[in-house]
């Protein structure tokens, strides 16, 4: 039976066309900025939810190129940028992935745990606020300004758009407030939760509502009662604030449900705003082009005459070609330096193949004189070495006057002095060879005696070592005793001295 794999439904949702369209961010930090500086990056990542990297790690040798290159793999359309030099902190908004860049300069900021702790009753936060993103609320832009218009896009665009007829009012958990003061000229932006409040209600019925059934310390205090009557007539406000928004002028009617215990529809509830942080007080100081470069469309302290600005263009459009002339050398060399590099390879295995060593000839295995002809090839000395060193068969038919027992020489060979002859060259000052002359009458005695005793004394050859030897030894040996026995005289010194002795014989015999 076949294994039938499971199936990913929940993890694995199509995209609809609406989620591709939400607007997403990158918030990151750049140079040194301390632990406060990623405390305020956390926040900011948390006023920004859930449409950004919550999770998101910049190191320090990371670029903004670095997360450009990224940021079209997950759609995302805006950067927060916020970095911190030896003047100040500063704060660049920036819309992916041609611009325009808005950089503002952080006068003051507060963290949430400091607005948290500045507050008397704070809004502790379950996790649901941070589920759905938050309404925007703009105030005090100007609509003449180009560059308050440009802030004021930048800023609508960071959050997705609101469709009223089909909102919820249980995703409107909080809410974003940007102000600009035109007196100052710095903007200021808050974060708010929303929560709904039911009006008309003593604190006794508020609290006999909001708590379960199964809420331990309202039972402890009923316990406390004589009557549920003394719960719900109990007069007073929760707070002097619940107090001010319990009017019926400030109540306001759901239409639909909300989150919260007794907040349900058609029922008359106060909304509050409880803040929860970051505060952030930001002075635009430039506007660019660009992401984080480009021409400068805006300074607050920097005012440039046409002049000016015609000739900052004119620089940049020269650096601009520049840069693509740059490029286009560097492909060109690189293309350059890998054809050579072909070139190179293909020359080195055309030359492999013509210098390709020459395969060699079978060995011939009958006949000495074939034997000895395979090995003088196979040594590759000269011509000369190759005719002043005879083979085995010579130098005994020359030294013996008889031919060679037949399969003598091969023996031998098979022993070891194949293995000796297959070494290349043989050792030219091996006495065993010795010049043709000698057997002609050109050497003396003593050249015949030492031709005929030198085999005994003779050292082993390189390649076979003392077993390579032994074949010549043998060979010599055999030889001095048929030249004492052709002399007619094969006692005396060849009988009782070996090698030596045999020699020895030969010696008195030509004496």
């Amino acid at each position: 039976m076949a294994i039938r794999r499971r199936k990913k439904r929940r993890t694995h949702k199509p995209v609809t066309l609406d989620d591709a369209q939400v607007p997403r961010s990158f918030v990151f930090s750049k140079g040194q900025g301390g632990p406060v500086v990623v405390e305020l990056v956390a926040d900011l990542k948390r006023m920004m939810e859930p449409h950004t990297a919550s999770r998101l790690k910049a190191r320090k040798t990371n670029r903004v190129r670095d997360f450009l290159h990224v940021a079209g793999q997950y759609n995302v359309n805006f950067f927060m940028i916020v970095s911190t030099t030896e003047r100040g902190t500063y704060l660049r908004l920036a819309r992916v992935p041609r611009g325009p860049t808005l950089q503002f300069r952080v006068h003051r900021f507060s963290l949430a745990a400091d607005v948290a702790a500045a507050l008397r009753r704070p809004h502790s936060p379950t996790g649901g606020e941070f589920a759905t993103p938050p309404l925007l609320v703009l105030h005090g832009f100007s609509k003449t300004d180009k560059q308050d218009q440009l802030a004021t896009v930048m800023f609508q665009n960071l959050f997705p758009p609101i469709d009223v007829g089909k909102m919820s009012i249980k995703t409107c958990r909080r809410v974003v407030l940007v102000h600009h003061d035109r007196e100052t000229g710095r903007t200021h932006v808050r974060q708010y939760a929303i929560t709904a409040t039911p009006t008309g209600m003593t604190r006794g019925l508020k609290k006999l509502l909001r708590a379960g059934s199964t809420s331990k310390l309202l039972a402890a205090r009923l316990g406390q009662l004589e009557d549920i009557s003394q719960l719900l007539e109990r007069d007073g406000y929760s707070s002097e604030s619940g107090a001010e928004t319990d009017q019926e002028t400030e109540a306001v009617t759901l239409p639909q449900d909300y989150t919260r215990r007794g907040a349900r529809k058609a029922q008359q509830c106060a909304i509050k705003l409880t803040e929860l942080g970051p505060r952030l007080e930001l002075e635009l100081l430039k506007i660019e082009e660009g992401v984080c470069d480009g021409n400068v469309m805006y300074h607050k302290y920097v005012t440039k005459t046409a002049a000016e600005s015609a000739e900052l263009a004119r620089r940049a459009d020269e650096r601009r070609e520049g840069k693509e002339e740059r490029k286009r050398q560097q492909e060109e060399n690189v293309r350059r330096k890998a054809e050579a590099k072909a070139a190179e390879l293909a020359e080195r295995a055309a030359k492999r193949t013509r210098g390709a060593p020459v395969p060699a000839a079978p060995a011939r295995a009958e006949g000495s004189a074939a034997d000895g002809a395979a090995g003088d090839e196979d040594s590759g000395s000269d011509g000369d070495d190759e005719d002043d060193e005879p083979s085995d068969a010579d130098w005994f038919r020359d030294e013996v006057g008889e031919e060679p027992e037949p399969g003598l020489f091969r023996a031998a060979r098979a022993r070891g002095d194949a293995d000796a002859d297959a070494d290349g060259k043989r050792d030219k000052f091996n006495p065993r060879y010795v010049k043709r002359g000698a057997k002609h009458g050109r050497a003396g005695d003593g050249a015949a005696s030492s031709r005929e005793g030198a085999p005994t004394t003779a050292p082993p050859t390189r390649r076979g070592g003392a077993d390579a030897a032994r074949p010549r030894a043998q060979l010599a040996r055999r030889g001095a005793e048929a030249a004492g026995g052709r002399f007619g005289r094969s006692g005396g010194g060849g009988d009782g001295g070996g090698d030596g002795g045999g020699v020895g014989g030969k010696k008195r015999v030509l004496a």
